[in-house]
């Protein structure tokens, strides 16, 4: 990109910045209601022949699990951010409609293994394709330029929310004398179906 292309760009950024400032939008605005799109277009799009009568959560519950790999229970908790009580409960009913299995482990028989079936495959793969269809499609108006300092941006973002995911990094951004609830995490009441 030539210096004046950055200029040019580098001033449209500044222009688009203080208009959404006029607007009363602010970062937050933006991020919170960038998310609910992202959640409503997600659970559109979603609602094909391989994910016809799931949740997104269900969805996100199946990529969790993972393509071609056997895990422990606990591991697909870990990487969703719940209790294994609460993934058991999500578990039991996508083995009843088909999506996972479950085995004991042969090295340790109380671990419990849970894997995708070839329908669980399907719903995997069609939520890989959303998502890199709309990355595709959400990126294409932005210049290269723009998609590498969005990238640098979010994975900032992204390393602040990693480090305070845990529960009692939360705890420390409640407000005090504030009781957890289950209001503050939405998605819980869908895992808990």
């Amino acid at each position: 990109m030539s210096e004046n292309a950055a200029a040019q760009s580098s001033s449209q950024v500044e222009r688009d910045y203080s208009y959404l400032i006029a607007e009363g939008l602010s970062i937050d605005d933006l991020f919170s209601g960038t998310f609910q799109s992202v959640l409503r277009i997600e659970q559109g799009a979603l609602d094909n022949r391989y994910t016809r009568g799931l949740t997104i959560t269900d969805v996100h519950t199946c990529v969790a699990v993972g393509l071609y790999e056997k895990n422990p229970m606990n591991v697909v908790a870990s990487r969703l951010g719940i209790t294994t009580a609460t993934l058991t409960s999500a578990i039991n009913k996508l083995e009843r409609l088909g999506f996972v299995q479950r085995e004991r482990c042969s090295t340790d028989r109380r671990t419990k293994l849970v894997s995708l079936t070839t329908k669980g495959r399907k719903v995997w793969r069609a939520h890989r394709l959303f998502h890199k269809r709309m990355l595709k499609e959400a990126l294409d108006p932005l210049s290269p330029e723009e998609q590498r300092v969005l990238a640098i941006a979010l994975s900032k973002v992204k390393g602040f929310f990693d480090a305070r995911s845990t529960p009692e990094a939360t705890a420390s951004l409640r407000p005090a004398g504030a009781a957890p609830s289950s209001a503050s995490n939405p998605s819980s009441k869908e895992r808990d179906d």
